[in-house]
């Protein structure tokens, strides 16, 4: 689907906060020698990678008031263009500390919460920015107080009732709502996808065949990620099967964001649905020799399709 216009939605945003400490001793004071912070969740690492490469989007974001300085700071120093819906309380913080001999202690503290407001506020900025012939994201967790489910699908419902495709990566919903919804893309792994159908798959052929039973209901691309054996890309018509290279892995979070960014990125310039599959396996590569949630540049990315091998796949 070729646009010019991509638009991400992150409705509880996190700041990632890596703290890192040589050991974690409970008999003495600690003391951190480093600290990193992203500005984060699941849409906004989409508007990172996008904006990275070139592709013009544009981020909404709920967030709360309190630190939302240091996360538009940090946005603002990679060129990301947002629509913003303010709310009372603090943009949610995900603390990691990393010891020296690699344990990871992690920490999640809890967001502000979504107000009746803000669902219309969110509704009016989607309006604002344009949602026919759209690409729409809607990526990551919910508020943990304010926004049920229903509400949540209403809201995608609007989205495509305005003219716009949905891209869905989100843990928030079951796999029969996911199914209704009808998003012009998911991408589940492997497990996932075979809780939308209650099915098991042994083989690639197994994966082809479940994810076609949902593309029959109505979802129109499927990317099934495989970790370290690539992914596959299935739509009514095709089946793409991306090995990937063995790369040194410095960090897995955001990867999955990141393979998601490169098939919207891919389609949106036009790319067939092959070479927006092979992208996606590319970017998704790339990203895990990236540390942090950082997105890994046009560069690394183009080294990556160099190497990774697309192959056809029965129906």
């Amino acid at each position: 689907m070729k646009t010019e216009k991509i638009l991400t939605v992150t409705l509880n945003p996190a700041i990632d906060v890596n703290v890192y400490v040589d050991t974690l001793d409970k008999e003495r004071v600690n003391f951190a020698y480093d600290e990193h912070f992203d500005a984060a969740g699941k849409g906004t690492n989409v508007s990172r990678a996008l904006t990275k490469w070139g592709i013009d989007n544009t981020a909404l974001l709920v967030t709360g008031r309190d630190n939302a300085k240091q996360y538009f700071d940090r946005l603002a120093e990679e060129n990301i263009k947002c629509l913003v819906v303010y709310n009372e309380g603090k943009i949610r913080e995900n603390l990691s500390i990393i010891t020296d001999d690699g344990n990871l202690f992690k920490l999640n503290r809890k967001g502000s919460d979504f107000t009746e407001e803000n669902y219309q506020e969110v509704l009016d900025k989607m309006d604002e920015f344009g949602l026919q012939d759209a690409i729409v994201v809607f990526a990551g967790s919910l508020p943990k107080i304010g926004l049920s489910k229903e509400k949540f699908m209403d809201m995608i419902r609007y989205v495509q009732q305005k003219g716009a495709v949905v891209a869905l990566d989100t843990t928030a919903l079951t796999a029969q709502q996911i199914v209704d919804l009808k998003p012009w893309i998911i991408k589940p792994n492997q497990e996932e996808l075979e809780d939308m159908t209650g099915k098991k798959a042994s083989s690639y052929e197994d994966i082809v065949a479940i994810a076609r039973e949902i593309i029959d209901k109505g979802i129109e691309n499927v990317v099934v990620s495989l970790g370290a054996d690539g992914l596959i890309g299935i739509n009514k018509d095709q089946a793409v099967k991306v090995d990937v290279p063995d790369v040194p892995v410095r960090s897995n979070v955001g990867a999955g964001d990141t393979t998601l960014s490169g098939f919207i990125a891919a389609m949106s310039r036009g790319d067939s649905f092959a070479d927006a599959v092979k992208f996606a396996g590319a970017c998704g590569s790339a990203a895990v020799t990236t540390e942090g949630t950082n997105p890994p540049s046009s560069q690394v990315v183009q080294e990556m399709l160099d190497l990774v091998v697309a192959k056809e796949l029965s129906l």
